[in-house]
């Protein structure tokens, strides 16, 4: 029997490969990370996009990894729900350790997450403990956003 695994991050939207929103832009992402103390800085080119279609769901994302420049890689999907909680996944990579925060899935760390827009880009603030209780918090500034609509409008 086979299985498939689908994680959160990659999941959220399928766009097709030829269309223009499948095209990856390069923007300015900048981090700064602190997990159980212990400090990272990054900053370079990364893409951060938002998801803005349904005032009801709005959802952004955020990617940075440059390993000729940092060991520090990031991804964050972070969804605003009305009515319900809001969705969190950040996966947090520090050399050769990786940290997750999770909302979605239970035993893989809690947090929050504050948006702060700013002109054409904006900035997360990400707090939270993962699943062996070491506190994680994260700064990610994206000086600008790809605004990504559905296909067809």
């Amino acid at each position: 029997m086979q299985r498939a695994i689908c994680r959160v991050v990659t999941c959220l939207l399928v766009i097709p490969a030829g269309s223009a929103a499948a095209q990856a832009v390069e923007h300015t992402v900048t981090i700064s990370a602190k997990v159980d103390g212990k400090s990272y800085q990054a900053s370079g080119p990364g893409s951060c996009k938002h998801f803005g279609q349904n005032p009801d769901f709005p959802t952004w994302m955020a990617h940075y990894s440059n390993p000729e420049e940092s060991a520090l890689r990031l991804d964050l999907t972070y969804g605003r729900n009305k009515g319900s909680a809001d969705r969190l996944s950040l996966t947090l990579g520090t050399g050769d350790a990786s940290h997750e925060l999770n909302s979605l899935i239970p035993g893989k760390g809690t947090g929050t997450v504050t948006m702060k827009p700013a002109g054409p880009g904006g900035r997360f603030e990400v707090k939270g403990k993962n699943a062996k209780g070491a506190k994680i918090e994260v700064s990610i500034a994206c000086a600008t956003f790809q605004q990504i609509e559905a296909e067809g409008g």
